[in-house]
């Protein structure tokens, strides 16, 4: 799931733009260039049925942008939310019922001048 929203992502002109094929999952070196997204499952959740296995999982996604300024890092943002937020159908061999976005949170570390916008979604998989 993680890769088909990587390469979805960097698909899109007006993000690879911006971070080139610099979207990662689940991990960012310390070092490298900004800006960039990173990519991580928070939580599944299994739909439960009475009789047999799920075959609809509810997944947590967090999507993490760094940058250099602020700017960058919420216009990275609002270019993924557009991107994927409402996003149903196939995307490479997921099969998504719904994204749906959550919320956002900024920050900033001031001692190595980056700026973060960390975003939460949920997804609605079907098996």
């Amino acid at each position: 799931m993680i890769g088909d929203i990587i390469t979805y992502l960097q698909a899109y002109v007006p993000i690879s733009a911006y971070v080139g094929s610099r979207i990662f999952p689940v991990h960012l070196n310390q070092d490298e260039l900004l800006p960039a997204i990173m990519i991580n499952i928070n939580d599944v959740e299994a739909n439960p049925t009475k009789t047999a296995a799920s075959t609809d999982d509810f997944v947590e996604l967090d999507v993490t942008i760094y940058a250099r300024s602020a700017l960058d890092a919420f216009s990275i943002a609002e270019l993924v939310r557009n991107r994927i937020d409402n996003f149903s159908g196939t995307m490479g061999s997921t099969n998504f019922q719904g994204i749906r976005f959550e919320r956002l949170n900024m920050n900033h570390f001031a001692g190595d001048s980056i700026y973060m916008c960390a975003q939460e979604f949920q997804a609605h998989q079907r098996r």
